[in-house]
């Protein structure tokens, strides 16, 4: 194989006979100049010592194969490939590849057997070149010394016994053998998160060429062609996009921005804006564009000082002519905008009064989340778009999701399909996730436990447990060493029970949180959410995801008498402040790609009780 290939695509690559020839230092400064180049960071000095553990015992347990199959000199081993979830090491055996992950552990650890399973899926749904191929998950605790054993499909092995586990598994010698080269330049589609895709479209990438980026790609047909229709009639159009937690609303919205400056001609101002209803979302949204072509451009804006600056009659217009309202269920009503901005009307309608001043024609375009209004002033949900459209002079032209016509009365509303995104596409294993999020919440606990099942086998981790140590020593372990995943603590802004079992969820304590080095910065930073020191709240983590949250399950939504309860709220202002807790909860409960923990405290028995019932395995 080249090995300009093999530098791209892995640490160290090479057949068994290599492996054992290879000079330590040698091998591991390979693995070190690949992981740099990779991630831009030095390998932490735990990751070395892994690596070392993981060369010496192959070296001295893989030499068992070659008395009964001598070809096995020629096996391809290859280390640190950039598919790869967690320190796994990939061994390719005539067609079949295994996957094996030795660990320092005297016992399989659940979050190991996890880890190394996840891998396994990721290979089979996103490398093209192992699609339809016999993948085979192999844990190895190095200190683990009862007979092999089989958990949940990853095959668990000693040391000693990893050589004849691999001879009872492997091919037959004359099977036929995957081309190494090939193998490694495959083409692979995994899906970004939301932060690694923000980040590819700030500088200058394209959308992936997987299902989450084709479902997006349709969305952006649809829009393109609503801009266009309104820039040659010289219209004034109104689209609103309803989308579950996940479905893309927030890349298809920064796409569509992105598209319109990089083809206008003038100021890319002119062309389109971006307008973050979350809070945390700009927060980070403008973290990740630190350093790419796009960080000094007015691209991302906060709706409240963009209304301030653009919204009132004495202030000057803006001159874009295409805006994106992401979060616009969050839009405050009449009552808390004349509040905030001493301006009268709702945020739609300011909105709609701001875009009817850009010069000729002007498209706005709201993402809907349903169910994610979590403060007090945004509960007016739709009926505040279908006033602030019935209000507006001149007319309005309005498209739709089918589901949110209703809202807007006399007005013709043009629906379609294409603007409802009803799937998550957060990852493969997620998918569906957010049907047991509104089952749960529901109180429809057995369809939540069969939901819970499904994503299961999908490979979604759904775990509870009484210890919050336990949470994050599993979190710890899943993603040991993981340059890239992100795991942190969330909890409800009004739980009062948490502070007593180390979850510093009250206001003192996260107000001076800083969103975009939470969720964006590594594991090494003191404020990346990894450290599971800060926690994020329902405000703090709205709009955004995590590959594994922690959720901290407080007193302020319990379950009694089988349904959920909330405790009274004296001076909340709010029109339903159960609703508003229920909101919060699901908002924590849709962040998870790879799965979630819930952290519940002994005290809250019956809460505990329901969500096992509803699917949710014990870490224990």
């Amino acid at each position: 194989m080249t090995s300009s290939t093999a530098a791209l695509a892995c640490g160290w690559c090479g057949t068994i006979k290599a492996l054992l020839t290879v000079s330590e230092s040698a091998w591991l400064a390979s693995l070190a100049e690949h992981h740099a180049l990779a991630t831009r960071q030095r390998p932490r000095t735990s990751q070395v010592d892994r690596w070392r553990s993981t060369f010496r015992l192959l070296r001295k347990h893989l030499v068992g194969l070659l008395p009964t199959r001598p070809d096995a000199r020629g096996w391809q081993l290859v280390f640190e490939y950039e598919l790869s979830d967690g320190p796994g090491v990939l061994l390719l055996v005539g067609d079949t590849v295994f996957v094996l992950d030795v660990t320092e552990h005297d016992t399989p650890l659940r979050a190991s057997v996890d880890r190394v399973a996840a891998t396994t899926r990721t290979l089979e749904r996103c490398h093209v070149e192992s699609r339809g191929r016999r993948i085979i998950p192999v844990l190895t605790p190095a200190a683990f010394e009862r007979e092999s054993a089989a958990i949940d499909g990853v095959h668990v092995a000693a040391a000693a016994g990893l050589a004849p586990l691999l001879l009872s598994l492997a091919p037959p010698a004359d099977a036929a053998q995957l081309d190494l080269d090939r193998w490694l330049a495959s083409d692979h589609f995994p899906r970004p998160s939301l932060i690694g895709a923000a980040r590819a479209m700030f500088s200058g990438d394209q959308l992936p060429e997987d299902d989450a980026g084709t479902c997006v790609r349709g969305v952006l047909a649809e829009l393109n062609q609503i801009v266009e229709a309104a820039r040659v009639a010289g219209e004034r159009h109104l689209v609103l996009i309803r989308g579950v937690p996940g479905s893309g609303k927030t890349l298809a919205g920064l796409e569509l921005v992105l598209a319109q400056r990089t083809t206008y001609t003038g100021n890319p101002d002119e062309a389109a804006v971006f307008l973050a209803g979350s809070g945390a979302a700009l927060a980070v949204l403008r973290y990740v564009a630190s350093g790419t072509p796009v960080e000094k451009e007015h691209l991302v804006l906060w709706p409240q000082t963009f209304l301030r600056e653009h919204g009132g009659p004495d202030q000057p217009p803006s001159l874009a002519h295409v805006w994106v309202y992401d979060d616009a269920q969050r839009a405050w009503d009449q009552e808390r905008a004349t509040e905030k901005l001493q301006s009268a009307g709702s945020v739609p309608t300011q909105l709609l009064r701001a875009a009817e001043r850009a010069p000729g024609w002007s498209v706005l375009v709201a993402m809907i989340g349903e169910g994610q209004s979590v403060h007090v002033g945004e509960e007016g949900g739709m009926a505040l778009w279908g006033e602030a459209v019935s209000g507006a002079q001149p007319k309005w032209n309005v498209h739709c999701a089918p589901e949110l016509a209703r809202s807007f009365g006399e007005t013709q509303a043009m629906t379609t399909a294409a603007l409802d995104l009803n799937r998550s596409l957060r990852s493969a294993p997620a998918e569906g996730a957010v049907e047991w999020v509104e089952q749960l919440l529901d109180g429809r606990i057995v369809e939540c436990a069969a939901t819970a099942a499904r994503l299961r086998e999908q490979g979604f981790a759904l775990y509870v447990t009484q210890e919050l140590e336990e949470a994050k020593g599993y979190a710890r372990e899943r993603y040991v060493d993981d340059p890239v995943k992100r795991y942190g603590l969330l909890a409800s802004s009004r739980a009062k029970n948490l502070a007593a079992h180390g979850v510093s969820n009250d206001w003192q304590s996260t107000k001076g949180m800083r969103e975009g080095p939470w969720f964006v910065d590594s594991p090494d930073s003191t404020a990346s959410a990894c450290r599971l020191e800060i926690v994020a709240t329902e405000f703090a983590c709205q709009g955004l995801e995590l590959d594994l949250p922690i959720i901290c399950w407080g007193d302020d939504l319990r379950w009694h008498g089988g349904t959920w309860e909330s405790p009274p709220q004296r001076r909340s202002g709010a029109r339903d402040p159960h609703r508003l807790r229920v909101n919060s909860y699901r908002v924590l409960l849709t962040r998870g790609r790879d799965g979630l923990c819930v952290f519940v405290p002994l005290e809250e028995t019956q809460t505990f009780a329901v969500l096992r019932e509803a699917g949710m395995a014990p870490l224990s």
